[in-house]
């Protein structure tokens, strides 16, 4: 079972909700708000996970739903766009998985395991 706890607060003047998820294996926090890839804060965090000796993040992939790509394509580029302007170009890959239940299923896991690989996915990528 997981719990969860929402913080209000204001970094570089972009209004934020931080949720602390508490789970069996640990606590992680979720930081949502809006336009947050194209401010300082985005900047940061990668580069945060980039530089820290514990992260060296080697590369990023997004996997986003195909509805959702849909809907929201002008997001999806947006933090595209952002990552590799921080990161660079080369080192950010997006897939965008079938929407709907019949995709979810060890074929689809293949194939995006598959991709994954022949896209330079090692145990530092995010």
């Amino acid at each position: 079972m997981s719990s969860s706890s929402v913080v209000a607060s204001i970094r570089n003047g972009v209004p934020l909700r931080t949720v602390k998820v508490s789970t069996k294996g640990g606590t992680y926090d979720v930081v949502v708000g809006r336009d947050i890839c194209t401010s300082t804060i985005f900047a940061n965090l990668v580069e945060e996970v980039c530089t820290d000796p514990k992260h060296r993040v080697t590369k990023f992939f997004i996997f986003v739903d195909s509805n959702l790509l849909g809907l929201n394509s002008g997001l999806v580029t947006s933090v595209e766009v952002a990552l590799a302007s921080i990161v660079g170009a080369d080192k950010v890959s997006l897939y965008c998985v079938p929407s709907g239940e019949a995709s979810k299923c060890r074929d689809q896991k293949v194939e995006i395991e598959d991709w994954l690989s022949q896209n330079g996915a090692d145990r530092r990528a995010v």
